[in-house]
């Protein structure tokens, strides 16, 4: 059992734990783990005699804004620009 623990930029934690039963495995993080200053990986004491651990391969995904934001964006500069030669 992993736990992780992951700080926001603003302060505050965000913590979950994660079972993991194969070698190599995947941790994927639901909502909530973004904005993050540090994450914090510690694996549940107890559990076996090799208390060691490794992390490779680590995959930021940036979420790109959609186009439909960018598009409403410039209709509203638009219409201020428009609005303001009136």
């Amino acid at each position: 059992m992993f736990e992780v623990t992951g700080t926001y930029a603003g302060g505050g934690t965000i913590s979950g734990a994660w079972q993991i039963d194969t070698n190599p495995s995947t941790i994927v993080v639901g909502p909530g783990w973004d904005n993050l200053v540090s994450v914090t990986f510690e694996r549940t004491p107890g559990e076996g005699l090799d208390s060691a651990f490794y992390l490779s391969g680590i995959e930021l995904t940036v979420v790109p804004i959609p186009a439909a934001v960018w598009l409403m964006l410039s209709a509203l500069g638009s219409l201020g620009w428009l609005s303001r030669r009136a």
